[in-house]
């Protein structure tokens, strides 16, 4: 008994760890579609649902905090964009640290990258010269499902060796 928990607990593990990473890989890697977006800068950008993201030095106090990025259209028109909830933020092993900050959807047009001087971040700091600069990306938006099965995946991961282990140990001591 202990040897079949143990063999189906292993499988079931790798099995939401393989579901994770690919979750994860739909998540963190989908297309760039404009890199370095500078202030003035005008791209233009195909009907449909971006992701405007922040790559910084990781664990370093950065430029968010005193800039917020903004989006203008043909007509000089503030593009509405939703400030991210789910909280995409990575940081790599050589310490960049890449945040989804915004979603929008938008028409087929001309879009002009700008910086608004209200924060993106409440928290005042003041030595506004020694922040980390951020480099801003826009990126296809990833759908909601995707971010939910990777968040599922790690939770389901962890909780199945967990239950792996315990179910193993008590199925030795011949409790089950």
């Amino acid at each position: 008994m202990m040897l079949f928990i143990l063999i189906t607990g292993i499988i079931l593990t790798v099995s939401l760890i393989i579901f994770t990473v690919k979750m994860g890989r739909l998540t963190f890697a989908s297309p760039i579609i404009v890199d370095q977006l500078r202030p003035g800068q005008t791209v233009y950008l195909e009907e449909g649902d971006y992701g405007l993201w922040g790559e910084t030095r990781g664990l370093r106090i950065n430029r968010l905090m005193v800039e917020n990025p903004l989006l203008v259209n043909s007509r000089m028109e503030k593009v509405t964009m939703y400030y991210s909830i789910a909280g995409t933020n990575t940081v790599n092993m050589i310490g960049v640290a890449r945040r989804l900050l915004y979603t929008f959807s938008v028409p087929p047009g001309h879009f002009t990258f700008n910086i608004e001087d209200q924060p993106y971040s409440k928290i005042s700091i003041p030595h506004a010269n020694a922040l980390a600069e951020v480099r801003y990306f826009i990126r296809k938006k990833t759908p909601f499902l995707f971010r939910i099965g990777f968040g599922v995946g790690i939770f389901a991961s962890i909780a199945s060796l967990i239950a792996t282990v315990l179910l193993t140990v008590f199925s030795a001591v011949g409790m089950i």
